[in-house]
């Protein structure tokens, strides 16, 4: 998983790529940085699984049908083109 804050005021682009994901691999905080005062901001879950949600998020289906979308939670919108 690749997350970038942004601090410098100054908009940027980050397109980064990964090549060859081990889609059964588990994203999760690392124990050193989690404790009772400072829990994972994040759940844990599959690479997988995080990229059927970033796909599903990106590029919703026109009828809103996406079922694995649907499944994970992930909010669907319906995008109508004019012209």
């Amino acid at each position: 998983m690749h997350r970038v804050i942004n601090t410098t005021g100054k908009e940027r682009y980050s397109i980064p790529f990964f090549f060859g994901l081990n889609y059964d691999a588990s994203l999760e905080c690392l124990p050193g940085c989690v404790s009772t005062e400072r829990p994972a901001m994040y759940e844990t879950m599959t690479a997988g699984e995080y990229v059927e949600k970033r796909l599903a998020e990106t590029y919703p289906t026109p009828d809103g049908a996406d079922s694995k979308a649907a499944e994970a939670g992930v909010a669907t919108e319906e995008v109508k083109l004019e012209g």
